[in-house]
């Protein structure tokens, strides 16, 4: 058995993102320390800060639920069994900072071999960490920063599996490789807590390199937007469409259960949208930093993170086709607006 851990540090552990940690030290767990943080409560109905932790092309079936008597009770009562096969890969449910690995076990059986599952634990910004066990490899180190939806190893049967694949998935407390579940609600099932015999799957959002396009690419008539936790640094948090870019913080926050409480924040909105050959009135309010470009050309870049509201107004003549539209955004003010419209003129000048 091989283990990798870093006591827990809660929100610190992301300001050391991209810091290779120290050297491994003995496992502390969430009940023995001070310094863990109390994680963010998810209330059924809003909206969720995880994902499923698959890829969006894969249906899988719920083997244990909360509480199942089988054995997820204790410690384990608020975690999920996925019926998957040896080598599905598995992603990060959310974006975080690697806390634990271990590797390098490949035998798999009863209660004996219950602390020889290869598995990786992730610590979150809301102060939760999620755990990923029973995998056939790991491909993630302590210390590595990740994102929502990135692979981070296959799934397997070591351990205590009774050599039945499955991912054994966990929200639980900071402190430990494997510490006390707390409940989860996922993307596109908010509402839903799963039972055995449930067939899931990861309700996609959006492509962030939608800015990669060429003239040759569909049009998507919609932004995805990219969300940060300050300027663009660490991994991003989410993506999701937008389908305008109207955001105005006195009305609502940005990002729900992310950031809607989070100062500063960036957002990268990135799409593709069709163009008539003509002149168009482009339209830009913005309290806070903004840079806007079409096809690569930076028609406005005012990175001043200015708490007064500025209007920007042009025209572009567009040439005939679908065009790639980027607009970069950043605040730290608690009134924040971004609103970014076109028009066509109505003579051609």
């Amino acid at each position: 058995m091989h283990l990798r851990t870093r006591p827990s540090q809660g929100w610190s552990l992301l300001i050391l993102a991209f810091v290779v940690l120290a050297a491994a030290q003995p496992v502390v767990r969430a009940e023995a320390r001070s310094d863990v943080p109390n994680p963010r409560r998810m209330v059924p109905g809003e909206v969720s800060g995880y994902r499923i932790p698959f890829k969006t092309s894969w249906k899988v079936t719920i083997e244990q639920g909360w509480n199942d008597p089988y054995s997820h009770t204790g410690k384990s009562r608020f975690a999920y069994d996925f019926g998957v096969r040896v080598g599905t890969p598995v992603v990060a449910a959310a974006a975080g900072v690697v806390a634990f690995t271990r590797t390098g076990n490949r035998r798999c059986g009863g209660e004996e071999l219950r602390k020889y599952a290869n598995l990786v634990t992730i610590y979150h910004p809301d102060g939760s960490a999620t755990q990923y066990g029973h995998l056939s490899t790991v491909k993630v180190k302590v210390g590595d920063a990740v994102k929502a939806g990135e692979v981070i190893g296959r799934s397997g049967n070591t351990g205590y599996t009774s050599c039945a694949a499955h991912l054994h998935f966990a929200r639980q407390l900071q402190g430990g490789v494997v510490t006390r579940s707390i409940p989860i609600y996922f993307q596109g099932y908010e509402k839903k807590r799963f039972h055995r015999g449930d067939v899931v799957q990861a309700k996609s959002t959006c492509r962030a390199r939608l800015a990669d396009a060429t003239e040759d690419d569909k049009a998507t008539d919609t932004f995805c937007g990219t969300y940060y936790n300050g300027k663009f640094k660490g991994p991003s948090l989410f993506s999701r469409k937008d389908g305008q870019i109207d955001l105005d913080l006195e009305k609502e926050g940005p990002g729900g259960y992310w950031l809607d409480k989070a100062r500063p924040f960036s957002v990268r909105w990135a799409g593709r949208f069709e163009f008539a050959p003509w002149w168009y009135t482009f339209t830009i309010e913005a309290t806070g930093g903004v840079r806007v470009s079409v096809d690569g050309v930076v028609l406005v870049d005012d990175w001043d993170d200015a708490d007064q509201t500025r209007v920007f107004e042009f025209r572009q003549r567009m040439r005939a086709g679908v065009r790639t539209i980027v607009v970069e955004h950043y605040t730290k003010h608690k009134n924040d607006r971004i609103s970014v419209d076109w028009m066509p003129l109505l003579i051609d000048s």
